[in-house]
């Protein structure tokens, strides 16, 4: 694999507010502390993953029956208390309540990310990214277009990352990594960033980035939740998907939609503009699976 400059691995300075705008001066990243002299908090999570793999049997009356194991995962996470959720300028810097709703789809049904290759947007804090790995996914690529909010995702990464905690990740943490995306903007160059991990399966790619058959690499899954607050957003964000989604059949962009600026029909219509058909999950209310259509 040719060998990538410095520059081609900088991040731009970008900070992504409710509005979609960059602000990048230099004024107060967050808001007035006077407001609230302890803005942050950590997070503490508690999930219990399904895992058809393992089970126990019940004896009863000589007769026995079988039930799965749900499997304990712990996760924390630091960030921004979320009733400043909207005094801040960046929206990566604490939870939002989709991302709880796309955490709960994933521990009912680990086999979709286990063993594959994930793509968050719009991770923020991390932590659909997190459990996504925790679950079993082969690799999880966590992304943001907010330098602040990338920030603090790798320092979440780093908090649950322990070797003497079989719920935690690996030490190296070469199975998950953090990095800028900004959507539909120069997805080439996104590639080659993945590509020059060493972790992903890849074949040899140029200095300029162009995508071949051999180095176009995609994601079994991608994910978002509580992404979609201005129709701005909303064509980038699936000229994105689009190119970075694999076209195996069983490929998925999972939504965790929450009703905000935006309705659900104008998403569901641009996807279908794109090629991507769509349907609502039964078990978990608010998440989007859309497919391409074949």
């Amino acid at each position: 694999m040719d060998q990538l400059s410095s520059s081609d691995l900088l991040e731009e300075r970008w900070i992504e507010t409710e509005e979609g705008d960059n602000d990048t001066e230099d004024e107060p990243m967050i808001f007035d502390l006077f407001q609230d002299p302890d803005p942050y908090e950590t997070f503490a999570f508690t999930f219990h993953v399904e895992d058809p793999e393992e089970f126990e049997s019940i004896k009863y009356h000589k007769k026995s029956s079988s039930k799965y194991l749900k499997r304990k995962i712990d996760i924390k996470l630091n960030g921004i208390k979320t009733e400043n959720g909207q005094t801040i300028k960046s929206t990566g810097l604490t939870l939002w309540r989709a991302s709880n709703i796309l955490c709960d789809y994933l521990c009912e049904n680990p086999q979709i990310v286990k063993g594959k290759n994930i793509l968050e947007l719009g991770a923020g804090l991390g932590l659909c990214g997190i459990l996504a790995n925790k679950i079993g996914a082969r690799k999880v690529v966590m992304t943001d277009g907010d330098t602040d909010a990338l920030s603090g995702m790798r320092q979440n990464v780093n908090l649950n990352t322990c070797t003497s905690d079989k719920d935690r990740l690996p030490s190296s943490n070469h199975s998950l990594k953090c990095h800028q995306l900004r959507w539909g903007q120069d997805i080439g160059r996104f590639k080659v960033k993945i590509l020059h991990d060493n972790d992903l399966e890849c074949a040899d790619i140029n200095q300029t980035g162009v995508k071949s058959e051999s180095s176009d690499y995609r994601f079994d899954v991608i994910m978002g939740s509580d992404i979609i607050y201005v129709e701005e957003i909303i064509e980038p964000l699936f000229d994105t998907v689009t190119q970075l989604l694999s076209h195996s059949n069983d490929a998925v962009f999972l939504l965790a939609y929450a009703r905000r600026n935006v309705k659900i029909d104008f998403v569901l219509q641009c996807a279908e503009n794109h090629g991507l058909k769509w349907k609502m999950t039964s078990g978990v209310e608010g998440i989007y699976i859309f497919s391409r259509i074949l």
